[in-house]
């Protein structure tokens, strides 16, 4: 998210991917996986669609098929 204040909301989502990637190349040995969902903006109503500019923004069912999908698929890391 690129928007004006939002230092900290980028550092430590970035921080969150780091240590994911960190991790998965700790663990990778020990055969455990790690990965990480990363969604942007979410929304909880529909003002939430008119306020971004693609008047689409992301539903909580989208997160869950990503995790679905990352549960399934045995080569991710």
């Amino acid at each position: 998210m690129s928007e004006l204040n939002s230092e900290a909301y980028a550092a430590s989502k970035d921080g969150i991917l780091a240590l994911t990637h960190a991790l998965a190349a700790t663990l990778s040995a020990d055969a455990i996986k790690v990965n990480t969902i990363s969604p942007g903006w979410i929304a909880i109503n529909e003002v939430d669609h008119q306020q971004h500019f693609s008047k689409r923004v992301g539903k909580p069912s989208d997160i869950a098929k990503g995790c679905l999908f990352k549960r399934r698929r045995t080569m991710i890391s």
